[in-house]
């Protein structure tokens, strides 16, 4: 009996071990492929994106209220602030000076120098990692996404001769945060992701019309915002331009006047088009017609800014200078540990 007993044991550890491995390239390939033939064909809009602007373009002076959320700045990560912020109590965390501005000068210098990519419809190009877009972008690029992930991250250390700022972060959040946090497995292929992604800004980079003063009004995740759960942002600024990349911050309430409670919906949808090339001038247009007016930051190098991704927010424009950062999402799940990745 105690002979069964070890080999259904040694079989139940080689079972969770093979749950728990990272895929090889093949098996990505594979489950890529199972994935997308398992994807459910996108419905058709009872109404259009035409349709719905053209009725909101109709309507004047409506704008929903906001939460009244306010920045919370701080001179370090505490544990009170991060439950604030994670609670929805505030719409954004703002640490002056958390990374050394040296470091960061130095930093923005030497990614500012490397080849950018850009990323379809965004004004950001991208020196140092891919962005996590590429996990459902195609099989061939997912695996990129990968094989970049612990060279990037190496490369920054290595142009930081030590630990950069976002490795201060994930460390900070890991010591101050109750259940800790750790770089994310929270992908189908059960492989670390990278975590810290360099973002650069160049003027001739901005997109037109009105995003290249107010930037591109957006979400990185639901609108609807909950307590328990959450996608927040960090980004940690390494050079900024002189004069605007202001960050705007819309924090519309989730419960509005009987009046205008529908809208709320109606923003929402806008939001799925946020970068759409077609209709994103008109969109844009409207979202400020009806968003509240927004809390608006103005960070320098070495500033740590993280925010809640369901909440509206655009960088504004520029015109001389560049606006260098290092991004990382930090996933908030109840009690697990944050799922930290870019």
């Amino acid at each position: 009996m105690a002979k069964a007993a070890t080999t259904l044991e040694e079989e139940s550890r080689r079972a969770l071990a093979d749950a728990l491995d990272p895929m090889s390239d093949e098996e990505l390939r594979a489950e890529f492929e199972r994935q997308k033939d398992a994807k459910p064909s996108a419905k058709t809009p009872a109404k259009s994106v035409t349709d719905v602007l053209a009725q909101l373009e109709a309507v004047r002076d409506v704008r929903l209220e906001s939460d009244g959320a306010r920045v919370a700045t701080c001179g370090e990560l505490t544990p009170s602030a991060l439950q604030d912020l994670f609670a929805n109590r505030t719409c954004a965390l703002h640490v002056p000076g958390f990374g050394n501005v040296d470091m960061c000068t130095e930093l923005a210098r030497w990614l500012a120098d490397r080849p950018a990519h850009t990323w379809g419809g965004t004004d950001t190009a991208y020196t140092a990692g891919i962005p996590v877009n590429a996990l459902y972008s195609s099989v061939d690029e997912a695996i990129a996404y990968f094989k970049e992930a612990l060279p990037a991250m190496r490369a920054i250390r290595g142009a930081a001769n030590g630990l950069s700022p976002l490795d201060k972060l994930r460390l900070e959040l890991d010591e101050l945060w109750p259940s800790g946090a750790t770089v994310s497995r929270d992908n189908p292929y059960r492989r670390k992701m990278l975590a810290g992604l360099a973002r650069v800004m160049r003027p001739e980079t901005l997109l037109d019309g009105i995003t290249r003063v107010e930037g591109i009004i957006h979400t990185d995740s639901s609108m609807f915002l909950d307590s328990e759960h959450g996608l927040f942002s960090a980004n940690i600024y390494l050079d900024v331009p002189t004069s605007g990349g202001e960050l705007n911050i819309f924090p519309v309430a989730m419960q509005q006047p009987e009046h205008l409670q529908s809208l709320v919906r109606v923003v929402a949808y806008f939001l799925q088009y946020s970068f759409d090339p077609v209709h994103r001038e008109r969109i844009q247009r409207q979202l400020h017609a009806l968003l509240p007016a927004p809390v608006t930051l103005t960070p320098r190098a070495g500033d740590l800014i993280v925010l809640n991704t369901g909440r509206p927010h655009a960088v504004r424009g520029f015109t001389a200078g560049t606006r260098v950062t290092l991004q990382a999402f930090a996933l908030h799940e109840g009690t697990r540990p944050l799922q930290f990745y870019s």
